[in-house]
């Protein structure tokens, strides 16, 4: 069964990885430092760990320009896959071969994971190393040295991101499993668990305690508009959710999550208990103490999945006690057309570039995917997104590097790919692209309207699908123009 997980899982993640255009976050995870500064100043004033930044920084031996998208996200692709597989042999060792199989192919196919293993950013690893850690402690029992590993991996875990730390309640539990069911005296009970410490401090420290004596203020105004963010728009973690997993998947949580509950609380076991708190630790920190959760949900969504499993089990279990073989077979069917109808549906969302999901939209199965409403705040990435960017820029710089520019996409993405210099007050290039990050389909400023409504673009730029991506236009740079910026 975990085969088939695994070649579902590969699919998903590996299958036109290359194909978008890199993203704002994945553009802020590369190592790229100015001129000058040392590899150490560079990580230090960063908003967060180093892992993501070491990675990118040796892809960029193999390829200095980023130009090989799929080599700069292979190794995050992989973590993902990677994940999956420890995941299954973690919950297989906790609870049950089917248990497991059911969390696993939930984790493959949950939209926000796939994402996540098809840009180059930190979460791949943040999950790799946290699963990593937790099978460690959950089969310490064989070889204690397992426990001194794993304080390597939840390190690991946390210099990726600090959301590494939320696995802590189901650390506690498995070290405390592992102290009560150990027959070897108190004292080297207590030696285990202190070299766990030391080394899992240390290597956090190392890192951590110069990084926050170099606080920037850029980190401290990140942080401070996740926490109390003041901006118009609704944070939204259930819509959010929607929109990475589409049509029905959140009630399909909702449902098996509460019958999950149920069972747990009436097994009230150390694991199942261990279980609630990974859970409620970072749902109470994100939902209630940070504004702007985003996408961090996913350090309370992966305990979920083994929640929802356990419904889903626990009812099998139900049907199976009545001994009527047809009806538990007619649920074994439901729940794996369910399973196949959301694997699908992220084919269609993730890998299947016809559609831009969510910039454009979607059909699945003659179920329409709608594009989201600009009123929520919105992280989005890892979904298929091409705007020919890199011809763009190569275009402007062979034209004249030395003309100005404009757009109406974001900064983060335009910057990275024109070396031109943007400047909305002396543009001379205006790139107008279809369906922008920015959701801003065109400028406002009425001298480049009644320019572009008049005058035929220099250049027009087709997607491999024949869709139009980007046009630039060449306005005479003597005509003032409002920043856009």
């Amino acid at each position: 069964m975990i085969f088939l997980v695994l070649v579902v899982t590969t699919v998903l993640r590996l299958i036109n990885l290359g194909y978008s255009n890199l993203q704002g976050d994945e553009i802020k995870a590369l190592f790229l430092s100015p001129q000058g500064q040392s590899v150490t100043d560079f990580l230090l004033t960063q908003r967060k760990g180093p892992i993501q930044f070491l990675i990118t920084g040796a892809i960029k031996l193999i390829t200095p320009d980023y130009s090989n998208e799929v080599l700069l996200r292979l190794p995050f692709a992989l973590a993902g896959i990677a994940s999956v597989f420890v995941f299954h042999k973690l919950l297989s060792n906790l609870f049950n071969s089917r248990l497991a199989f059911y969390a696993s192919i939930l984790l493959s196919v949950n939209g926000l994971f796939i994402a996540f293993s098809r840009i180059a950013q930190y979460q791949s690893f943040v999950i790799l190393f946290s699963l990593l850690a937790l099978y460690l402690l959950a089969t310490s029992h064989k070889d204690k040295r397992r426990i001194y590993v794993a304080a390597i991996m939840w390190a690991l875990s946390i210099l990726s991101h600090y959301d590494g730390v939320f696995i802590a309640p189901m650390v506690g539990v498995l070290l405390l499993r592992w102290y009560k069911n150990q027959e070897i005296s108190r004292k080297k009970k207590i030696k285990v668990i202190t070299n766990f410490t030391l080394i899992f401090t240390f290597l956090i420290a190392t890192f951590y305690i110069p990084f926050v004596l170099a606080l920037t203020d850029g980190t401290l105004n990140y942080w401070q508009g996740r926490i109390a963010s003041s901006g118009s728009k609704i944070s939204s973690s259930q819509y959010l959710f929607g929109l990475y997993n589409p049509l029905g998947v959140t009630y399909f949580y909702y449902l098996f999550s509460l019958v999950g509950l149920f069972f747990a609380i009436r097994k009230s076991t150390l694991l199942t208990n261990g279980l609630l708190l990974w859970i409620a630790v970072p749902f109470i920190f994100m939902e209630i103490f940070v504004a702007i959760p985003g996408t961090h949900i996913y350090t309370y969504l992966i305990p979920t999945m083994v929640l929802v499993s356990l419904g889903i089990t626990s009812i099998e279990k139900k049907f199976a006690k009545l001994h009527n073989k047809y009806l538990t077979k007619i649920y074994e069917i439901a729940v794996a057309l369910i399973l196949c109808f959301f694997t699908l549906t992220s084919y269609y969302v993730f890998v299947d570039n016809r559609y831009e999901y969510p910039w454009e939209d979607e059909s699945i199965f003659g179920l329409n995917l709608s594009k989201p409403l600009s009123y929520y705040h919105l992280s989005l990435f890892g979904f298929p997104y091409n705007r020919t960017w890199e011809e763009v820029g190569e275009y402007l710089s062979s034209y004249d590097r030395t003309i100005p520019y404009t757009t109406n996409e974001r900064s983060s993405i335009s910057s990275y790919y024109i070396k031109n210099k943007r400047d909305g007050e002396k543009a001379g290039f205006y790139i107008e692209v279809a369906k922008p990050q920015s959701y801003m389909k065109n400028t406002t400023n009425k001298r480049i309207l009644d320019w572009i409504s008049v005058n035929d673009p220099l250049k027009v730029y087709y997607n491999p699908l024949g869709k139009q991506t980007a046009k630039i236009y060449l306005i005479p740079t003597s005509q003032s123009l409002q920043n856009y910026e």
